[in-house]
């Protein structure tokens, strides 16, 4: 209502003002014209901020200012009016409406600034577990073997470099899968399933070391890795977590749930190292894992 208002008077201004100096306007006046205008379609466009009324209220009395400083400008320019005082209102309306459309301004590039980590954020950790989901796990050890992963579908994996011998840690993978987990959504509900999910991710970040990375790898995979000084470190890290979980007193409500966990574990030397080929063969070992009866430990072969 207010814009409307105001593009009415302005509309009715413009057509008595143009007929007064004999349809001629000067370069000023349509200069302040074309001001008043942008303002009115700014005024449209911040609509879309007003359910954010800290960043919606600068920015409608900064546009509304600017608007009437331009407006009064406008008017000047076709009556020729040359009073001081009008002067005076004109700038103190321009000045106030700059510094509050800054303070707006500021704050919307603020929100979008934070709604981007947001979403950054999601697009790099499962929503249920809070750990990270599969893309981000792949770049996070990326990111730590400071070497080019090997993308889906490419068929020509870049090695990890070291610089010196001693550098070459073993490299270690290992997917988790808790047994019968569908036992538990069936009998106690996706509610206990959820729970038992969220309870399993904080005791693989306990029980872990400081330098694994932790993955949700989908439904009840897990998926750990780890750099270690040997296959039997990698072995021993495997058999800790089965332990571990096995023996949690995992529940929901007043019901005790009983978990376990098969494991599949591949390793690799350094300049052996192709990240989606342990991953294959961690899985591999999973299967075996479980053809084997379950909450079990496989190295690959």
């Amino acid at each position: 209502m207010f814009v409307l208002v105001f593009s009415a008077i302005l509309t009715l201004v413009i057509i008595q003002g143009t007929t007064q100096v004999d349809n001629v306007m000067t370069i000023e006046s349509g200069m302040e014209a074309v001001r008043v205008i942008i303002c009115l379609v700014m005024l449209f466009l911040i609509e879309s901020t007003n359910d954010q009324r800290q960043i919606y209220t600068p920015l409608l009395f900064g546009i509304s200012a600017l608007y009437l400083g331009n407006l009064l400008n406008f008017l000047d320019d076709i009556y020729d009016l040359g009073r001081p005082q009008i002067a005076l209102i004109e700038d103190l309306f321009e000045t106030a409406g700059l510094i509050s459309v800054l303070v707006g301004v500021t704050l919307w590039a603020q929100h979008h600034q934070n709604q981007i980590k947001y979403l950054l954020k999601l697009s790099r950790i499962d929503p249920l577990t809070g750990l990270l989901n599969r893309r981000a796990a792949i770049a996070a050890i990326k990111a730590y073997g400071k070497e080019d992963v090997q993308e889906p579908g490419n068929t020509s994996p870049k090695e990890w470099s070291f610089k010196h011998e001693a550098d070459k840690p073993i490299h270690c993978v290992m997917i988790l899968d808790l047994d019968h987990f569908k036992g538990v959504n069936d009998t106690l509900g996706h509610d206990a399933g959820d729970k038992l999910l969220c309870d399993i991710s904080s005791l693989l970040q306990q029980q872990s070391q400081n330098d694994c990375i932790i993955a949700r790898w989908g439904g009840e995979e897990f998926l750990v890795y780890h750099r270690a000084n040997s296959k039997e470190e990698c072995l021993d890290l495997a058999l800790s977590l089965k332990y571990k979980i096995g023996h949690h007193p995992f529940s929901y409500d007043t019901t005790p749930i009983k978990v376990t966990v098969s494991i599949g574990v591949s390793t690799y030397s350094a300049e052996e190292f192709y990240l989606f080929e342990a991953i294959k063969h961690a899985d591999t070992a999973l299967y075996q894992a479980k053809a084997a009866g379950r909450d079990y430990v496989q190295m690959a072969q």
